[in-house]
Protein backbone atom coordinates (compact mmCIF):
# COMPACT_ATOMS: atom_id res chain seq x y z
CA UNK A 1 0.00 0.00 0.00
CA UNK A 2 1.12 3.55 -0.63
CA UNK A 3 2.74 5.44 2.03
CA UNK A 4 1.17 8.48 3.00
CA UNK A 5 2.05 12.10 2.88
CA UNK A 6 4.04 13.46 6.10
CA UNK A 7 1.27 14.64 8.80
CA UNK A 8 0.84 18.59 8.64
CA UNK A 9 2.93 20.99 10.89
CA UNK A 10 0.48 21.34 13.50
CA UNK A 11 -1.12 18.81 16.10
CA UNK A 12 -4.73 19.73 15.46
CA UNK A 13 -3.62 19.05 11.10
CA UNK A 14 -2.12 15.80 12.59
CA UNK A 15 -5.28 14.77 14.37
CA UNK A 16 -7.40 15.61 11.58
CA UNK A 17 -4.96 13.71 8.79
CA UNK A 18 -4.84 10.49 10.79
CA UNK A 19 -8.65 10.93 11.00
CA UNK A 20 -8.97 11.13 7.49
CA UNK A 21 -6.48 8.62 6.55
CA UNK A 22 -8.61 6.17 8.80
CA UNK A 23 -12.21 7.10 7.18
CA UNK A 24 -10.11 6.38 3.83
CA UNK A 25 -8.89 2.83 4.91
CA UNK A 26 -12.02 2.07 6.54
CA UNK A 27 -14.34 3.41 2.67
CA UNK A 28 -11.55 1.17 0.83
CA UNK A 29 -12.25 -1.63 3.07
CA UNK A 30 -15.73 -1.70 3.73
CA UNK A 31 -16.15 -1.27 -0.64
CA UNK A 32 -13.77 -4.48 -1.25
CA UNK A 33 -15.57 -6.48 1.85
CA UNK A 34 -19.01 -5.99 0.05
CA UNK A 35 -17.57 -6.92 -3.35
CA UNK A 36 -15.72 -10.10 -1.96
CA UNK A 37 -19.70 -10.95 -0.28
CA UNK A 38 -21.47 -10.20 -3.17
CA UNK A 39 -19.24 -12.72 -5.19
CA UNK A 40 -19.38 -15.37 -2.92
CA UNK A 41 -23.44 -14.97 -3.02
CA UNK A 42 -22.93 -15.30 -6.96
CA UNK A 43 -20.62 -18.45 -6.94
CA UNK A 44 -23.36 -19.58 -4.47
CA UNK A 45 -26.02 -19.11 -6.42
CA UNK A 46 -24.31 -20.97 -9.15
CA UNK A 47 -23.70 -23.83 -6.69
CA UNK A 48 -27.44 -24.68 -5.34
CA UNK A 49 -29.09 -23.81 -8.94
CA UNK A 50 -30.23 -26.62 -10.50
CA UNK A 51 -29.93 -27.72 -14.37
CA UNK A 52 -33.40 -26.38 -14.89
CA UNK A 53 -32.94 -23.43 -13.16
CA UNK A 54 -34.23 -21.81 -10.10
CA UNK A 55 -37.61 -24.23 -9.62
CA UNK A 56 -41.00 -22.04 -9.08
CA UNK A 57 -41.65 -21.81 -5.38
CA UNK A 58 -38.13 -21.79 -4.40
CA UNK A 59 -36.76 -19.41 -1.63
CA UNK A 60 -33.09 -19.48 -1.74
CA UNK A 61 -32.20 -16.71 -3.98
CA UNK A 62 -34.17 -14.39 -1.67
CA UNK A 63 -32.62 -16.05 1.28
CA UNK A 64 -28.76 -16.38 -0.25
CA UNK A 65 -29.55 -12.27 -0.78
CA UNK A 66 -30.86 -11.36 3.15
CA UNK A 67 -27.50 -13.61 4.22
CA UNK A 68 -25.33 -10.94 1.64
CA UNK A 69 -27.60 -8.21 3.08
CA UNK A 70 -26.98 -8.96 7.04
CA UNK A 71 -23.51 -9.73 6.47
CA UNK A 72 -22.74 -6.28 4.62
CA UNK A 73 -24.61 -4.74 6.93
CA UNK A 74 -22.86 -6.09 9.79
CA UNK A 75 -19.53 -4.99 8.82
CA UNK A 76 -21.00 -1.81 7.95
CA UNK A 77 -22.34 -1.56 11.91
CA UNK A 78 -18.43 -2.66 12.89
CA UNK A 79 -16.77 -0.55 10.60
CA UNK A 80 -18.66 2.59 11.73
CA UNK A 81 -18.14 1.78 15.06
CA UNK A 82 -14.72 1.02 15.20
CA UNK A 83 -14.68 4.38 13.33
CA UNK A 84 -16.55 6.15 15.87
CA UNK A 85 -14.14 5.20 18.75
CA UNK A 86 -11.02 5.42 17.27
CA UNK A 87 -11.32 8.40 15.55
CA UNK A 88 -12.23 10.72 18.41
CA UNK A 89 -9.73 13.68 19.68
CA UNK A 90 -9.29 11.95 22.87
CA UNK A 91 -8.25 8.35 21.08
CA UNK A 92 -6.15 9.55 18.48
CA UNK A 93 -4.16 11.86 21.01
CA UNK A 94 -3.76 8.73 22.75
CA UNK A 95 -2.81 7.15 19.61
CA UNK A 96 0.09 9.45 18.88
CA UNK A 97 1.15 9.32 22.85
CA UNK A 98 1.36 5.48 22.89
CA UNK A 99 3.43 5.16 18.89
CA UNK A 100 5.93 8.30 20.14
CA UNK A 101 6.41 6.99 23.67
CA UNK A 102 5.31 10.47 25.24
CA UNK A 103 3.67 10.99 28.75
CA UNK A 104 0.32 10.66 28.96
CA UNK A 105 -1.91 13.24 28.37
CA UNK A 106 0.49 15.34 26.56
CA UNK A 107 -0.68 15.50 23.23
CA UNK A 108 -4.08 16.09 24.34
CA UNK A 109 -3.23 19.01 26.71
CA UNK A 110 -1.05 20.62 23.76
CA UNK A 111 -3.69 20.53 21.24
CA UNK A 112 -5.80 21.87 24.24
CA UNK A 113 -3.46 24.78 24.72
CA UNK A 114 -3.13 25.46 20.72
CA UNK A 115 -6.81 25.61 20.02
CA UNK A 116 -6.71 28.51 23.44
CA UNK A 117 -3.99 29.97 25.28
CA UNK A 118 -5.29 30.63 28.32
CA UNK A 119 -4.68 34.37 30.28
CA UNK A 120 -0.85 35.17 31.30
CA UNK A 121 0.42 32.52 28.91
CA UNK A 122 2.30 33.11 25.99
CA UNK A 123 1.67 32.59 23.17
CA UNK A 124 5.12 32.45 21.55
CA UNK A 125 6.12 29.53 24.15
CA UNK A 126 2.84 27.72 23.60
CA UNK A 127 3.75 27.20 19.89
CA UNK A 128 7.03 26.62 20.65
CA UNK A 129 6.29 23.36 22.96
CA UNK A 130 3.82 22.28 20.17
CA UNK A 131 6.42 22.61 17.72
CA UNK A 132 8.89 20.74 19.89
CA UNK A 133 6.48 18.36 19.95
CA UNK A 134 5.80 17.91 16.44
CA UNK A 135 9.76 17.27 15.88
CA UNK A 136 9.77 14.79 18.08
CA UNK A 137 6.72 12.54 16.62
CA UNK A 138 8.60 12.27 13.10
CA UNK A 139 6.80 9.71 10.55
CA UNK A 140 3.67 9.86 8.17
CA UNK A 141 0.19 9.84 9.35
CA UNK A 142 -0.03 6.01 8.43
CA UNK A 143 2.80 5.10 11.57
CA UNK A 144 1.18 7.79 13.73
CA UNK A 145 -2.72 6.05 13.42
CA UNK A 146 -0.95 3.10 16.14
CA UNK A 147 -3.26 0.15 16.13
CA UNK A 148 -6.56 1.11 14.72
CA UNK A 149 -4.88 1.81 11.69
CA UNK A 150 -2.71 -1.49 11.65
CA UNK A 151 -6.04 -3.49 11.93
CA UNK A 152 -7.73 -1.48 9.02
CA UNK A 153 -4.82 -2.26 6.67
CA UNK A 154 -5.20 -5.87 7.46
CA UNK A 155 -9.08 -5.46 6.71
CA UNK A 156 -7.92 -3.67 3.60
CA UNK A 157 -5.77 -5.96 2.46
CA UNK A 158 -7.80 -9.43 3.54
CA UNK A 159 -10.81 -7.73 1.28
CA UNK A 160 -9.37 -6.83 -2.02
CA UNK A 161 -7.45 -10.36 -2.04
CA UNK A 162 -11.18 -11.93 -1.10
CA UNK A 163 -12.36 -9.48 -3.91
CA UNK A 164 -10.09 -10.11 -6.78
CA UNK A 165 -10.54 -14.58 -5.83
CA UNK A 166 -13.98 -13.89 -6.70
CA UNK A 167 -13.61 -11.84 -9.45
CA UNK A 168 -11.49 -13.85 -10.99
CA UNK A 169 -13.79 -16.78 -10.07
CA UNK A 170 -16.79 -15.10 -11.43
CA UNK A 171 -15.13 -14.92 -14.40
CA UNK A 172 -13.91 -18.27 -15.01
CA UNK A 173 -17.47 -19.34 -14.53
CA UNK A 174 -18.88 -17.12 -16.90
CA UNK A 175 -16.72 -18.11 -19.22
CA UNK A 176 -16.63 -22.15 -18.83
CA UNK A 177 -21.15 -22.07 -17.96
CA UNK A 178 -22.65 -19.23 -19.31
CA UNK A 179 -26.07 -20.50 -19.51
CA UNK A 180 -25.83 -21.82 -15.60
CA UNK A 181 -24.46 -18.65 -14.45
CA UNK A 182 -26.91 -16.19 -16.64
CA UNK A 183 -29.81 -18.63 -15.23
CA UNK A 184 -28.32 -18.42 -11.36
CA UNK A 185 -27.43 -15.04 -11.18
CA UNK A 186 -31.21 -13.30 -13.42
CA UNK A 187 -32.51 -15.54 -10.04
CA UNK A 188 -31.40 -13.57 -7.55
CA UNK A 189 -32.86 -10.50 -9.95
CA UNK A 190 -36.43 -11.64 -9.05
CA UNK A 191 -36.43 -13.68 -5.39
CA UNK A 192 -39.95 -12.40 -4.82
CA UNK A 193 -41.53 -13.68 -8.52
CA UNK A 194 -40.15 -16.80 -7.26
CA UNK A 195 -41.57 -17.61 -4.45
CA UNK A 196 -44.67 -18.26 -6.34
CA UNK A 197 -44.93 -21.72 -6.78
CA UNK A 198 -45.06 -23.71 -10.62
CA UNK A 199 -48.86 -23.67 -11.56
CA UNK A 200 -50.18 -27.40 -11.50
CA UNK A 201 -51.10 -28.80 -14.53
CA UNK A 202 -54.32 -29.21 -15.76
CA UNK A 203 -57.22 -31.26 -14.65
CA UNK A 204 -58.12 -33.82 -16.96
CA UNK A 205 -61.72 -34.89 -17.57
CA UNK A 206 -63.07 -38.26 -18.90
CA UNK A 207 -65.14 -39.17 -20.62
CA UNK A 208 -65.73 -36.07 -21.74
CA UNK A 209 -68.65 -35.50 -24.54
CA UNK A 210 -70.23 -38.47 -25.15
CA UNK A 211 -73.68 -40.89 -25.51
CA UNK A 212 -73.72 -43.68 -23.31
CA UNK A 213 -77.10 -46.23 -23.51
CA UNK A 214 -79.96 -45.24 -21.04
CA UNK A 215 -80.00 -46.20 -17.82
CA UNK A 216 -76.31 -47.04 -17.44
CA UNK A 217 -74.10 -45.54 -15.01
CA UNK A 218 -71.50 -43.04 -16.62
CA UNK A 219 -67.28 -43.58 -15.29
CA UNK A 220 -65.99 -40.59 -14.61
CA UNK A 221 -62.56 -40.48 -14.57
CA UNK A 222 -60.03 -36.92 -13.39
CA UNK A 223 -56.89 -36.69 -14.38
CA UNK A 224 -55.32 -34.05 -10.95
CA UNK A 225 -51.44 -34.49 -10.44
CA UNK A 226 -49.95 -33.07 -7.53
CA UNK A 227 -53.33 -33.02 -5.87
CA UNK A 228 -55.17 -34.87 -2.88
CA UNK A 229 -58.59 -34.17 -3.76
CA UNK A 230 -61.11 -32.82 -6.76
CA UNK A 231 -64.79 -32.12 -6.69
CA UNK A 232 -67.28 -33.57 -9.95
CA UNK A 233 -69.72 -31.21 -10.67
CA UNK A 234 -73.18 -32.53 -12.53
CA UNK A 235 -76.58 -31.66 -13.38
CA UNK A 236 -79.23 -33.73 -14.94
CA UNK A 237 -81.56 -31.77 -17.20
CA UNK A 238 -84.22 -30.38 -15.06
CA UNK A 239 -82.72 -31.04 -11.80
CA UNK A 240 -80.06 -29.06 -9.36
CA UNK A 241 -76.58 -28.85 -9.16
CA UNK A 242 -75.17 -31.94 -7.87
CA UNK A 243 -71.21 -33.13 -6.35
CA UNK A 244 -69.24 -35.24 -4.81
CA UNK A 245 -65.65 -35.03 -3.43
CA UNK A 246 -63.39 -37.58 -4.89
CA UNK A 247 -59.75 -38.53 -3.21
CA UNK A 248 -57.00 -38.56 -5.87
CA UNK A 249 -54.84 -41.55 -5.38
CA UNK A 250 -52.01 -41.79 -7.78
CA UNK A 251 -52.94 -38.47 -9.51
CA UNK A 252 -56.26 -39.97 -10.86
CA UNK A 253 -59.93 -39.87 -9.85
CA UNK A 254 -62.91 -41.44 -10.44
CA UNK A 255 -66.71 -42.19 -10.19
CA UNK A 256 -70.09 -43.43 -10.69
CA UNK A 257 -72.50 -40.67 -11.85
CA UNK A 258 -76.26 -41.79 -11.40
CA UNK A 259 -78.09 -43.69 -13.87
CA UNK A 260 -78.08 -41.86 -17.82
CA UNK A 261 -82.19 -41.26 -17.72
CA UNK A 262 -81.79 -37.61 -19.40
CA UNK A 263 -79.01 -35.25 -20.75
CA UNK A 264 -76.54 -34.25 -18.28
CA UNK A 265 -74.12 -31.64 -17.95
CA UNK A 266 -70.99 -32.48 -16.12
CA UNK A 267 -67.00 -30.93 -15.05
CA UNK A 268 -64.41 -31.16 -12.57
CA UNK A 269 -62.90 -28.72 -9.84
CA UNK A 270 -60.15 -28.51 -7.25
CA UNK A 271 -59.17 -27.44 -4.52
CA UNK A 272 -56.40 -24.86 -6.06
CA UNK A 273 -59.10 -23.02 -8.98
CA UNK A 274 -58.38 -25.34 -11.80
CA UNK A 275 -61.70 -26.53 -13.60
CA UNK A 276 -62.28 -28.18 -16.58
CA UNK A 277 -64.62 -27.48 -19.68
CA UNK A 278 -68.02 -28.57 -19.34
CA UNK A 279 -68.91 -31.57 -21.39
CA UNK A 280 -72.36 -33.31 -21.82
CA UNK A 281 -73.48 -36.90 -21.46
CA UNK A 282 -76.35 -38.12 -23.73
CA UNK A 283 -78.48 -40.66 -23.38
CA UNK A 284 -79.12 -42.97 -26.48
CA UNK A 285 -81.83 -45.70 -27.00
CA UNK A 286 -84.87 -46.59 -29.62
CA UNK A 287 -86.60 -43.17 -29.13
CA UNK A 288 -89.41 -43.40 -31.32
CA UNK A 289 -89.91 -39.66 -30.83
CA UNK A 290 -86.90 -37.38 -31.73
CA UNK A 291 -86.10 -33.53 -32.00
CA UNK A 292 -89.02 -32.88 -30.16
CA UNK A 293 -89.42 -29.19 -28.79
CA UNK A 294 -91.59 -27.53 -26.34
CA UNK A 295 -92.16 -24.24 -26.17
CA UNK A 296 -94.61 -22.85 -23.26
CA UNK A 297 -96.27 -19.07 -24.02
CA UNK A 298 -97.89 -17.79 -20.88
CA UNK A 299 -101.14 -15.06 -20.69
CA UNK A 300 -100.88 -12.15 -21.45
CA UNK A 301 -101.77 -11.12 -18.14
CA UNK A 302 -99.19 -12.77 -15.95
CA UNK A 303 -96.40 -11.01 -18.31
CA UNK A 304 -93.95 -14.31 -18.22
CA UNK A 305 -91.38 -14.85 -20.43
CA UNK A 306 -91.96 -17.75 -22.95
CA UNK A 307 -89.88 -21.22 -22.52
CA UNK A 308 -88.41 -23.48 -24.41
CA UNK A 309 -87.48 -27.42 -23.57
CA UNK A 310 -85.73 -30.10 -25.72
CA UNK A 311 -87.22 -32.58 -23.73
CA UNK A 312 -89.80 -33.16 -21.77
CA UNK A 313 -89.65 -32.31 -18.34
CA UNK A 314 -91.14 -34.24 -15.27
CA UNK A 315 -93.35 -31.69 -14.32
CA UNK A 316 -94.62 -28.39 -15.57
CA UNK A 317 -96.50 -25.83 -13.40
CA UNK A 318 -98.81 -23.53 -15.76
CA UNK A 319 -100.96 -20.66 -15.01
CA UNK A 320 -104.60 -21.17 -16.55
CA UNK A 321 -104.64 -20.09 -20.09
CA UNK A 322 -101.52 -20.95 -21.14
CA UNK A 323 -100.64 -22.47 -24.81
CA UNK A 324 -98.14 -25.38 -25.31
CA UNK A 325 -96.85 -25.68 -28.93
CA UNK A 326 -95.13 -29.39 -29.29
CA UNK A 327 -93.02 -30.37 -32.57
CA UNK A 328 -90.76 -33.55 -32.75
CA UNK A 329 -90.05 -36.18 -35.70
CA UNK A 330 -91.76 -39.72 -35.80
CA UNK A 331 -88.56 -42.06 -36.02
CA UNK A 332 -90.47 -44.93 -38.46
CA UNK A 333 -93.97 -45.53 -39.02
CA UNK A 334 -96.45 -43.71 -37.24
CA UNK A 335 -100.09 -41.46 -38.00
CA UNK A 336 -100.79 -39.62 -35.01
CA UNK A 337 -99.17 -38.24 -31.78
CA UNK A 338 -101.30 -38.72 -28.84
CA UNK A 339 -101.12 -36.85 -25.38
CA UNK A 340 -103.38 -38.53 -23.27
CA UNK A 341 -104.81 -37.20 -19.88
CA UNK A 342 -106.09 -39.27 -16.84
CA UNK A 343 -108.59 -41.89 -17.97
CA UNK A 344 -107.28 -41.95 -21.48
CA UNK A 345 -108.43 -39.04 -22.59
CA UNK A 346 -107.18 -37.80 -25.31
CA UNK A 347 -105.84 -34.31 -24.23
CA UNK A 348 -104.50 -33.28 -27.93
CA UNK A 349 -103.88 -34.82 -31.22
CA UNK A 350 -100.76 -34.25 -33.50
CA UNK A 351 -100.89 -35.55 -37.24
CA UNK A 352 -97.98 -37.51 -38.28
CA UNK A 353 -96.93 -35.82 -42.03
CA UNK A 354 -93.65 -36.59 -44.44
CA UNK A 355 -92.49 -38.10 -40.29
CA UNK A 356 -92.83 -34.69 -38.71
CA UNK A 357 -95.77 -33.12 -36.07
CA UNK A 358 -96.71 -30.34 -34.76
CA UNK A 359 -99.82 -28.47 -33.00
CA UNK A 360 -100.76 -25.98 -29.81
CA UNK A 361 -103.01 -26.96 -26.96
CA UNK A 362 -104.32 -24.82 -23.97
CA UNK A 363 -104.72 -26.93 -21.18
CA UNK A 364 -107.61 -26.77 -18.77
CA UNK A 365 -106.75 -29.06 -15.81
CA UNK A 366 -104.09 -30.44 -14.02
CA UNK A 367 -103.17 -33.99 -14.61
CA UNK A 368 -100.79 -37.06 -15.80
CA UNK A 369 -100.17 -36.58 -19.21
CA UNK A 370 -98.87 -39.56 -21.27
CA UNK A 371 -97.51 -40.05 -24.41
CA UNK A 372 -98.40 -42.88 -27.00
CA UNK A 373 -97.85 -42.99 -31.14
CA UNK A 374 -101.13 -44.41 -33.22
CA UNK A 375 -99.23 -47.31 -35.93
CA UNK A 376 -95.57 -46.68 -34.06
CA UNK A 377 -93.37 -49.15 -32.68
CA UNK A 378 -93.80 -51.56 -30.89
CA UNK A 379 -91.16 -51.46 -27.71
CA UNK A 380 -89.83 -48.48 -28.38
CA UNK A 381 -89.58 -45.39 -25.77
CA UNK A 382 -91.76 -42.38 -25.36
CA UNK A 383 -90.99 -39.47 -23.52
CA UNK A 384 -91.33 -40.01 -19.74
CA UNK A 385 -94.82 -39.14 -18.10
CA UNK A 386 -96.13 -35.36 -17.64
CA UNK A 387 -97.21 -33.74 -14.52
CA UNK A 388 -98.98 -30.98 -15.59
CA UNK A 389 -100.38 -28.53 -12.74
CA UNK A 390 -102.36 -25.67 -14.38
CA UNK A 391 -102.93 -22.98 -11.84
CA UNK A 392 -106.29 -21.17 -11.97
CA UNK A 393 -106.30 -17.55 -12.43
CA UNK A 394 -108.10 -16.00 -9.67
CA UNK A 395 -110.29 -12.85 -10.78
CA UNK A 396 -109.24 -9.35 -9.39
CA UNK A 397 -111.30 -8.32 -6.31
CA UNK A 398 -112.40 -4.30 -6.31
CA UNK A 399 -114.13 -2.30 -3.71
CA UNK A 400 -114.77 0.85 -3.06
CA UNK A 401 -115.27 1.25 1.00
CA UNK A 402 -115.44 5.30 0.61
CA UNK A 403 -117.89 6.55 -0.02
CA UNK A 404 -119.64 3.12 -0.34
CA UNK A 405 -122.70 2.24 -2.28
CA UNK A 406 -124.81 5.28 -1.52
CA UNK A 407 -123.89 8.50 -0.68
CA UNK A 408 -124.19 12.52 -0.69
CA UNK A 409 -122.74 15.17 -2.93
CA UNK A 410 -121.21 17.79 -0.75
CA UNK A 411 -121.44 21.67 -1.43
CA UNK A 412 -117.74 21.61 -2.48
CA UNK A 413 -119.12 19.41 -5.26
CA UNK A 414 -115.28 16.91 -4.67
CA UNK A 415 -115.87 13.36 -3.29
CA UNK A 416 -112.78 12.24 -2.25
CA UNK A 417 -112.57 8.32 -3.12
CA UNK A 418 -110.87 5.36 -1.13
CA UNK A 419 -110.16 2.49 -3.84
CA UNK A 420 -108.72 -0.94 -2.98
CA UNK A 421 -108.02 -3.31 -5.50
CA UNK A 422 -105.77 -6.93 -6.19
CA UNK A 423 -104.79 -9.13 -8.62
CA UNK A 424 -102.96 -12.48 -8.43
CA UNK A 425 -100.69 -11.36 -11.43
CA UNK A 426 -101.02 -7.70 -10.38
CA UNK A 427 -103.18 -4.74 -11.34
CA UNK A 428 -102.20 -2.71 -14.78
CA UNK A 429 -104.95 0.03 -14.32
CA UNK A 430 -108.51 0.98 -12.75
CA UNK A 431 -111.17 2.74 -13.90
CA UNK A 432 -113.47 5.37 -12.04
CA UNK A 433 -116.84 5.80 -14.28
CA UNK A 434 -119.28 8.34 -13.26
CA UNK A 435 -122.35 9.06 -15.34
CA UNK A 436 -124.58 12.04 -14.45
CA UNK A 437 -128.18 11.79 -15.60
CA UNK A 438 -130.52 14.50 -16.79
CA UNK A 439 -134.49 13.96 -17.10
CA UNK A 440 -135.03 14.15 -21.04
CA UNK A 441 -131.44 14.00 -21.82
CA UNK A 442 -128.84 11.09 -22.14
CA UNK A 443 -126.42 10.46 -19.78
CA UNK A 444 -122.77 12.40 -19.34
CA UNK A 445 -120.45 9.27 -18.87
CA UNK A 446 -116.80 9.41 -17.73
CA UNK A 447 -114.25 7.14 -17.37
CA UNK A 448 -110.84 8.06 -15.92
CA UNK A 449 -108.08 5.21 -15.65
CA UNK A 450 -105.20 5.45 -13.36
CA UNK A 451 -101.86 3.22 -13.75
CA UNK A 452 -101.17 1.43 -10.75
CA UNK A 453 -97.45 -0.21 -12.16
CA UNK A 454 -98.87 -3.79 -12.51
CA UNK A 455 -98.67 -4.37 -8.09
CA UNK A 456 -100.92 -7.45 -6.91
CA UNK A 457 -102.15 -5.21 -4.62
CA UNK A 458 -102.99 -1.45 -4.83
CA UNK A 459 -104.91 1.54 -2.83
CA UNK A 460 -106.10 4.37 -4.72
CA UNK A 461 -107.63 7.75 -2.95
CA UNK A 462 -108.74 9.68 -6.07
CA UNK A 463 -110.50 12.86 -5.76
CA UNK A 464 -113.78 13.15 -7.99
CA UNK A 465 -114.90 16.80 -8.71
CA UNK A 466 -118.50 17.50 -9.69
CA UNK A 467 -118.08 21.22 -9.89
CA UNK A 468 -118.53 21.81 -13.87
CA UNK A 469 -121.14 19.35 -13.93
Amino acid sequence: MKQSPPPPRSLTGVIQAIRRYLRRIAGTALGFSSVTVAGAILVLAWLLVGSDGWRPGTVVPLFLLIVGGVMVGTLLGWVLLHLRSCTSEASLAGQIESVAKLPEGLVRAQVELARSVPQGVSSSLARAGEGALLLHLGGGVDRLAGNPGRELVRLFRVSAVGAGVVLALLVALLALTPGRSRTAWAGLARPVELLTPEPLPPLELFPGDGQLPRGESPRVEVGAEGRDSVWVHWQAIGDVLRERSLVVVDGWAETLLPELEVEVRYWASSPDGAVTPVSTLVPSDPSLLSDLALDVEYPPNTRLPSESFRRVPAWLSVPEGTVISLAGRVEGEGSEVLLLGEGGRVAIRLPVEEGRFSGSWRPTRSELITWTVENGQEGAVLPQTLELEVIPDAAPELSLPVPGADGELPLSLRVPLLLEASDDYGVAWAEVETAHQRPGEEDVVGVDRIPTGDLPQVTLRPVLDFSAW
